[in-house]
């Protein structure tokens, strides 16, 4: 035997052979800290796939997918999409899989396997006007090899409620050339911070945000008849059902509340946004 072929290797370098051949510098991420090594060990937080000999460099799980989004959503369905995670950790594979801790156990999920790797995911079958946590987690094959929890982006939504959570929109005051409306919200919302109320006229739409449960428009045009509408902030429930003015037309729904300045007496009351 050639006693060239089985001298000890030096520390940064190992020989898997039973000391025979040469030796090789350790992989990537990967060292010895002592002579005569038959592997280098990976560095912290750097991990082999167990179908991978010492010959492989070392390598880490993903980070977490990155700008999760709700792309649609209605009152039984979402559905979410996602980009790459930022960092792939060395690795050409790459699969994600879910977490919904309130889904129900009908919950339907497409794609339908445990992992699969489209950066989409469409959950049907939930519950209208709930609110659900879903986890994207991104993995590959040496995530397992963590002690934590594998890197996942966490996406919170409400499905649209069956009914509008809005109701009894009315007119509570009419200007020369502006209208007041006003409406109730039910007990499901009233947490919510912001409306946003719809305005529609001569095929031409606008839609703005209040705080209150009232909002006055002004400079309206007399010749066109006007269509206002609300939804409870961020488009929870359903539209409600829309209420039709005419500038210098009577009333459509019965009389003016006169209980309305004396409800909305704070110093806000005229300081509304304007709509042309």
């Amino acid at each position: 035997m050639d006693d060239s072929l089985s001298y000890a290797c030096s520390i940064e370098s190992y020989k898997a052979n039973n000391g025979l051949g040469d030796c090789e510098l350790c992989p990537g991420h990967s060292s010895t800290q002592n002579t005569g090594s038959a592997e280098c060990q990976c560095d912290a937080g750097y991990y082999r796939a167990e179908d991978e000999g010492p010959e492989f460099s070392c390598t880490q799980p993903p980070s977490k997918p990155s700008h999760v989004t709700v792309a649609k959503i209605n009152e039984t369905s979402v559905t979410i999409e996602w980009d790459e995670p930022l960092m792939l950790g060395g690795r050409k594979e790459l699969w994600y899989r879910y977490q919904c801790p309130e889904c129900p156990a009908t919950t339907i999920a497409y794609p339908s396997g445990n992992t699969f790797t489209t950066k989409r995911l469409q959950l049907t079958a939930l519950k209208s006007g709930s609110t659900y946590t879903v986890l994207i987690f991104a993995e590959n094959k040496v995530s397992k090899m963590e002690s934590i929890v594998s890197q996942y982006a966490l996406v919170e939504f409400t499905t649209r409620a069956t009914v509008p959570l809005i109701s009894g929109l009315r007119i509570e005051g009419v200007q020369e050339n502006g209208v007041t409306i006003a409406w109730k919200a039910t007990d499901a919302i009233k947490s919510v911070l912001s409306y946003e109320i719809e305005s529609l006229h001569n095929d031409s739409s606008s839609v703005v945000e209040t705080a209150h449960s009232y909002y006055t428009f002004e400079n309206l045009k007399p010749q066109f008849m006007y269509s206002f509408r609300a939804i409870s902030e961020h488009g929870h429930g359903a539209w409600s059902e829309p209420l039709w003015y005419q500038p210098g037309r009577s009333l459509p729904f019965g009389p003016i509340s006169h209980n309305f300045a004396d409800d909305n007496n704070d110093d806000d009351y005229m300081h509304n946004n304007s709509i042309v």
